[in-house]
């Protein structure tokens, strides 16, 4: 039987074969990249060797019936091929992968010009540019380096009026614009409040971003333990950050001075970071160790060897690279659920198990540097002993901040020292702060 009796009812059997597709709803297999950033990007005065590598964070969307991908740089060929788990991404559903790349000279850092994603299959984990092969994005340029910082900022309505010190401070110190933009991260059945009052404020100088906790989560759950998620959610975050380095703050902290990018990454790309003993929090490291399957025999070092608390400067990748070992150890069940579920029994938190990470994979040292004479926090009031706070150290005339041969940065008045934030505002006004 024929389907067409001439040229034209063939041409008119074909056109409607090819956009009946289109009509049943069948998405065009496109690939679109959002963002390419580099991570781990050594200095060029740095040392590298034979297994020197830098890597990528890539932002894309692609089809639903892509499940894996692959990613050429510049014109080397396929870096890597993997199967990727979606997420958001600002601007709509999107995903995010992070891949590794070989330096070319391995006496220079070298830093790509452009990527491509595939999409299709892999075999043996090696892709041939043909099987299953359903779409490809464009070149896309590679952004090396970023001269701001993201901030996260955890918030519920309960600690509103103190997060309002915060901003407060924080647009008063702000003046050369370190940050690109400021993500808040709420519980979902408050993210319509807070975009609403937030939005309301002046605050111009950077961009501020309401997240609701349960799109950074597989399986959110509301029985897990409060504190857990919150220390989660600064490791999560990193699937929306676009800059290479991020600052966690919490609702109980202060600006204490005048605030810039170097304060916070060095010349190096390096991100500053406190050197806190690991023997100040033992049951962290140690539920950590269990729970990242890691051996560390440094877990009750007096000095050298830890990460201070919030706030904190850490690597978007360095981040990820946590989120992966997490994923890779307990891919047999969704390993949010898993994560958050043994918080009780595993006592981990997010700062432990950032560094145990990167100490794992050998990171942290290209990633971190203590820098000497900025200090991230000081002066603060962790309990109730702490206390009556001063605050002349910090903002009195006889000690100007900024003057000394050290800088404080940030100062913590944690809400569990019982200290009021009616208490905190008056003497901020009494030092002219507010």
């Amino acid at each position: 039987m024929m389907l067409c009796q001439n040229a034209l009812g063939c041409v008119l059997i074909l056109s409607a074969w090819r956009i009946l597709p289109l009509i049943r709803g069948v998405e065009p297999l496109t690939i679109n990249v959002t963002a390419v950033n580099v991570f781990n990007s050594l200095s060029p005065n740095a040392p590298l060797n034979a297994t020197s590598t830098h890597g990528l964070i890539v932002d894309f969307s692609a089809p639903p019936s892509c499940s894996n991908v692959c990613v050429l740089v510049d014109d080397d060929g396929v870096t890597g091929c993997m199967s990727y788990e979606a997420t958001v991404v600002e601007g709509g559903d999107a995903s995010r992968v992070t891949v590794q790349y070989e330096d070319k000279n391995k006496e220079e850092s070298y830093d790509p010009s452009y990527v491509t994603v595939v999409c299709g299959s892999s075999t043996g984990g090696d892709f041939t540019g043909g099987g299953n092969l359903e779409a490809t994005s464009r070149p896309t340029p590679v952004i090396t380096h970023s001269d701001r910082l993201t901030m996260v900022l955890t918030l519920t309505l309960k600690d509103f009026s103190r997060a309002t010190l915060l901003l407060t401070t924080l647009n008063k110190f702000t003046h050369s614009t370190p940050f690109s933009e400021l993500i808040v991260v709420v519980p979902n059945s408050q993210q319509s409040i807070f975009e609403v009052i937030l939005f309301s404020l002046p605050y111009s100088k950077f961009r501020i971003r309401i997240v609701g906790e349960e799109e950074l989560f597989i399986n959110f759950s509301h029985g897990w333990n409060k504190y857990a998620l919150q220390m989660a959610i600064k490791l999560k975050v990193s699937k929306l950050v676009n800059t290479e380095f991020y600052l966690t703050l919490d609702a109980d902290v202060l600006v204490a001075s005048n605030l810039a990018v170097s304060d916070f990454v060095d010349n190096d790309r390096k991100g500053n970071y406190v050197r806190e003993a690991r023997n100040v929090h033992p049951r962290w490291w140690e539920g950590s160790q269990q729970m990242l399957q890691i051996d560390d025999d440094s877990s009750v070092d007096d000095v050298g060897c830890g990460f201070g608390v919030t706030p904190a400067v850490m690597s978007t990748a360095g981040s990820m690279l946590v989120l992966g070992r997490l994923k890779g150890l307990y891919s047999f069940q969704p390993y949010d659920e898993y994560w958050l579920s043994n918080f009780d029994a595993l006592w981990w938190s997010e700062y432990t198990m950032y560094r145990l990470t990167l100490d794992y994979f050998g990171v942290f040292d290209h990633l971190h540097s203590a820098f000497e004479h900025v200090n991230l926090s000081c002066f603060n009031v962790w309990w109730e002993g702490d206390l009556p706070w001063d605050p002349e150290p910090l903002f009195g005339k006889v000690c100007d901040n900024e003057k000394q041969d050290w800088k404080c940065l940030f100062t913590v008045l944690q809400s569990t020292s019982g200290i009021e934030p009616s208490d905190i505002a008056k003497q901020l006004f009494d030092y002219k702060v507010i």
